[in-house]
């Protein structure tokens, strides 16, 4: 997970970020959009190098979501916060910010 930026009606852009392999499918799944399958695909950054990024517009909350990763559950390296999920393992835990009534940016 990268950061969140300013958006419309108290929304905020939130950028996922996975480092992987050239040619992984990568897809984000998560309690803003009750889990539905494929929610969303990651895209390929500059060079195809095996770096992912996924962009979700959020309103100010608490989220659990993981990665899926060529079909496999994968947390999020890159974010520490964790929570124990029904299936015996874990989600990742993300917390959206309101906007900042000075900034509208706020870093990850």
């Amino acid at each position: 997970m990268s950061k969140a930026s300013g958006h419309t009606a108290g929304s905020r852009r939130v950028f996922f970020r996975y480092a992987g392999h050239a040619g992984d499918v990568v897809t984000l799944h998560g309690s803003f959009n009750g889990w539905s399958d494929a929610y969303r695909q990651f895209h390929a950054e500059r060079g195809n190098d095996g770096h992912f990024v996924c962009l979700c517009v959020l309103r100010p909350g608490r989220y659990e979501y993981k990665y899926q990763v060529n079909g496999q559950w994968v947390l999020d390296e890159t974010n520490p916060s964790v929570v124990a999920n029904p299936f015996g393992s874990l989600n990742n835990l993300l917390e959206v910010p309101a906007a900042a009534k000075d900034s509208g940016k706020s870093e990850h």
